[in-house]
């Protein structure tokens, strides 16, 4: 032992709740008494049945969100307002239509200052990177829906923030894009180590990419029921990575937790 301090997490939420008002003037409680600490450069996945709050939950850990309850601390200080650490990946991407791909990428870098040659070097720079060279003059209604991800993508991780969250960025892609999107985003979290926090429906999804999964309970009032480890290799390349007979365990050891909470959610059983 050095007897140094351990460093703070990257995100940490304590007994943190979250409720609304009904418009019948009664209150629809959505997270109750979560906590929850993810270490800096850790690939966590969150899962849980519809409605149980995992949008909510990060957009508390974004700063978009302020609970009534409870504390949030970003790499140790509290969080007051918007996370400035953090860059937001939402199920639909936040492309300007009246942008090309060159003039969404470079955005960040602009708005805050980057001289427009440098900005414009460091994007096509992006661009290259996720696989859109000789795109750059393309506006949003001129890619498909994966070339428009990968575009989203570029934008978020340009501006190099410590930690990316992403609400189930590929869901609305068809199952062999959204594959070498998972790849893609594995390769470029591989060279850098962001902490990233990914929500998503599909199970496979969360174990194959993540180095640890969290399950939630349905709603309302949902909070954590479980967190997993996911000891699997790396890299990973997420269509093989599914043969492999440990991601198999892992998948039924979660799943029999998980599959509690979505008959719940479906049969509207209190948690």
């Amino acid at each position: 032992m050095n007897g140094e301090a351990s460093a703070p997490s990257a995100v940490a939420l304590e007994n943190v709740a979250v409720r609304f008002a009904t418009a019948a003037g009664g209150v629809h409680g959505v997270l109750r008494d979560i906590s929850l600490a993810v270490p800096e450069g850790v690939f966590l996945a969150i899962v849980g049945p519809s409605g149980c709050g995992k949008s909510t939950f990060l957009n508390v850990a974004a700063g978009l969100l302020q609970p009534p309850e409870g504390s949030v601390r970003i790499f140790g200080e509290p969080l007051t307002g918007t996370n400035r650490y953090a860059a937001y990946l939402f199920q639909q991407d936040a492309l300007l239509p009246w942008r090309t791909v060159l003039g969404n990428v470079m955005l960040g870098l602009s708005l805050r200052g980057i001289p427009r040659r440098e900005a414009v070097a460091e994007a096509r720079q992006w661009i290259e990177r996720v696989g859109l060279g000789g795109f750059e003059d393309r506006f949003p209604h001129q890619l498909s829906g994966g070339m428009r991800k990968r575009a989203a993508v570029a934008q978020s991780w340009i501006v190099d923030p410590r930690i990316l969250l992403m609400d189930e960025p590929f869901s609305a892609l068809d199952v062999q894009t959204r594959q070498n999107m998972e790849n893609e985003l594995l390769d470029l979290w591989q060279g850098s180590r962001k902490t990233v926090l990914f929500i998503t429906h599909d199970l496979e999804e969360a174990i194959a990419l993540a180095d640890e999964v969290v399950v939630i309970t349905a709603g309302p009032n949902a909070t954590v029921k479980g967190r997993y480890a996911v000891g699997l290799a790396r890299p990973r390349d997420v269509a093989e990575i599914r043969l492999d007979p440990e991601f198999n365990a892992l998948y039924r050891q979660i799943w029999d937790d998980l599959r509690v909470e979505v008959k719940r959610s479906r049969n509207d059983v209190p948690s």
